[in-house]
């Protein structure tokens, strides 16, 4: 009779757990948020080979702020910072310089982001697809601005760079 009894009371338990309706949400700024192909172009410079870079939530999961990083850029400017989001707008920056936190793989020790902006289905990637558009400016502190310009990461082989 245990038997039976330990049974049911595993069944049970099974039947209780396994019925869970809850869905998974998107995150605070998942509008904004994910791989982009772009380029990196110093003032008075020409543009550096394609490069990607990643945009996603904090642990605070609000949609005021989000992570910026970029680690790979062939002319230098790595970085990882949190920026401040205008959501409503698909906008991002800095108010002043802030420290990076790739300053100790050989970037910067401080960036400003500026003139953040997320664009909807404003780029033709090479696949022809239409994709958001991303572009900011990024300020060290001795006064060097890069351009970073690009298009949303669609998957397809022939975007990728």
């Amino acid at each position: 009779m245990k038997i039976y009894t330990y049974l049911l009371l595993t069944l049970l338990t099974f039947a209780f757990t396994s019925c869970d309706d809850t869905e998974a949400g998107g995150t605070s700024v998942e509008e904004m948020a994910g791989d982009w192909w772009v380029t990196s172009t110093p003032d008075g410079g020409s543009a550096s080979a394609y490069f990607l870079i990643n945009t996603y939530n904090t642990a605070a999961n609000v949609p005021t702020e989000m992570w910026l990083e970029s680690n790979d850029d062939p002319n230098g400017a790595i970085f990882k910072v949190k920026v401040a989001v205008d959501y409503d707008n698909r906008a991002f920056m800095t108010s002043d310089f802030v420290d990076n936190l790739f300053a100790s793989e050989g970037g910067p020790a401080r960036v400003k982001i500026q003139d953040g902006k997320i664009t909807e289905n404003a780029y033709t990637a090479p696949s022809q697809s239409v994709v958001d558009k991303i572009t900011f400016k990024v300020v060290l502190e001795d006064g060097t601005t890069y351009t970073i310009d690009g298009y949303y990461r669609t998957g397809f082989a022939e975007d990728d760079h």
